[in-house]
């Protein structure tokens, strides 16, 4: 797909979950009316609704023109990445389809930066010696990781929801990307041992932002954008 605008939303969804998408475009429209929307739809189902309602531009993923990517990203977490490669926007903001937009927050998106990070807390600290049980389970294993690469520091990074980010349109190279899940498919429990390493992403992402970062090859920034009730509670909310 083209490019169509230097900056917009995009958020996706497979059959099953279409009726949580509602909620996030209604929120996207609500307090941004005025920034574009692409939807991506991994699957054959209808979202005319979706089109008329929202006035969202679709990229279906089995409309991709590279056979190698709908083979690699159709019915998995890899799908909200067509954005990324033959998305229609220069910069974009991507919320997966079970969160929602709260407030006008693009005043602090850095379209400077190649990837925005929108969670500010170091999680590991820079002089840590163990590795903390959770790191394996939903990112990724380190002593695993250094079969790959060895260079790669996992201290001192802000490990991130890949459900929310912002990110530069080829920010991270498609065959950068398929090199690095062949390698996860060839080492057992590399990436979220807790999850499915076969289709999950937010393993693989993290470790390709935080590498190319510290090698100079991607510039990035950590924010405060990100609020999760489980971590940070609802009182916010509620006051709200």
């Amino acid at each position: 797909m083209k490019v169509r605008a230097p900056f917009g939303f995009v958020t996706g969804c497979h059959e099953a979950d279409k009726f949580m998408v509602q909620a996030t475009l209604a929120s996207m429209r609500h307090y941004c009316p005025d920034v574009p929307i692409c939807l991506i739809v991994d699957g054959d189902f209808n979202v005319s609704d979706l089109e008329k309602d929202y006035q969202v531009i679709v990229l279906r993923v089995s409309d991709l023109q590279s056979a190698e990517m709908r083979k690699l990203i159709a019915g998995s977490f890899h799908a909200k990445h067509a954005a990324m490669w033959e998305g229609p926007f220069e910069f974009y903001v991507w919320i997966d389809s079970d969160a929602i937009v709260w407030g006008d927050f693009t005043p602090q998106i850095r379209t400077d930066v190649d990837f925005q990070i929108f969670w500010s807390e170091i999680s590991i600290p820079r002089d840590a010696t163990e590795i903390p049980a959770w790191l394996p389970r939903f990112y990724f294993d380190p002593s695993k990781l250094r079969q790959i690469d060895p260079n790669f520091d996992w201290r001192g990074h802000a490990y991130f929801s890949a459900g929310v980010f912002a990110c530069r349109r080829n920010a991270i190279p498609f065959e950068r990307y398929v090199d690095v899940e062949a390698v996860s498919r060839q080492v057992p429990g590399l990436f979220e041992l807790g999850l499915n390493s076969f289709k999950g992403d937010m393993g693989i992402l993290n470790y390709l932002v935080h590498a190319m970062a510290q090698r100079g090859d991607l510039k990035t920034t950590a924010s405060d954008l990100q609020h999760v009730p489980g971590h940070q509670g609802i009182a916010e909310f509620e006051q709200d």
